[in-house]
């Protein structure tokens, strides 16, 4: 089997597969989620979560709960490293992109969210 790069360039043509493009817009978008991707010092991608629509962030950590906090840059760190790109889900680039309206968002929120 081939070995796989493990970049953020690599992440991002994967999901590019699935109809996701980049995006460096860090700000919440009031109808849908994007996914964050985060990456260390040396460019080597870490983590991934879910920017709510309200600008919170649902994520788990590991192999534990998911948890959520107000901002997406609550968990940069030197094990995680910091947020280096947006990727919104294909729906909403259509739409956005057309002029069409965005669907309700229906989520759950944390209560401090």
């Amino acid at each position: 089997m081939p070995r796989r790069e493990v970049s953020v360039a690599a992440f991002v043509e994967a999901f590019a597969a699935l109809s996701y493009e980049r995006c460096d817009n860090g700000e919440a978008e009031a109808d849908y989620e994007k996914l964050a991707l985060w990456a260390n010092a040396e460019g080597k991608p870490t983590h991934m979560a879910r920017q709510l629509p309200n600008g919170c962030v649902d994520e788990q950590l590991g192999k534990l709960e998911d948890i959520q906090h107000e901002h997406v840059h609550a968990v940069d760190c030197a094990e995680y490293g910091t947020v280096v790109c947006y990727l919104p889900p294909p729906d909403a680039i259509m739409r956005f992109a057309s002029g069409d309206s965005l669907p309700s968002a229906q989520f759950q929120h944390a209560a401090f969210c």
